[in-house]
């Protein structure tokens, strides 16, 4: 049974609890949700070619995909991993406490940080 469908779904799911995240001052919590999104999105696509991907990063999982993806997107996916474990885990960053994710994330110069308006147009399982 191919669970594509299912991997897409909940990444829709993740990246709508990403923009509730994001609107309500949780910054942190909107980059963690938005690289789970776009990470379940793109095991989703594997597994709708017939594929297996393993891993949590993004930038390779899409350069492991059996079809031409756009550089910027691959760009825009190695951001969102640099994300991943700073936004999740409080002793990540150096030991100061306005680095913890709580702070860091909602800091002026990171809510400054542009948003995609859209998902990519991937085709859908």
């Amino acid at each position: 049974m191919n669970r594509a469908k299912d991997g897409f779904s909940q990444a829709e799911k993740d990246l709508e609890m990403a923009w509730v995240a994001r609107n309500a001052g949780r910054h942190e919590w909107a980059c963690l949700a938005a690289q789970q999104a776009a990470q379940k999105a793109v095991k989703a696509l594997h597994l709708h070619l017939g594929q297996e991907a393993w891993g949590h990063v993004v930038a390779r999982l899409l350069k492991e995909l059996p079809l031409e993806v756009p550089q910027d997107l691959v760009e825009r996916a190695r951001y969102l991993d640099g994300l991943y474990i700073p936004t999740r885990y409080p002793d990540a960053l150096p030991c100061r406490s306005f680095l913890c994710p709580q702070r860091l994330w909602s800091t002026p110069w990171r809510r400054g940080r542009p948003y995609p308006s859209r998902a990519p147009a991937w085709p859908r399982p």
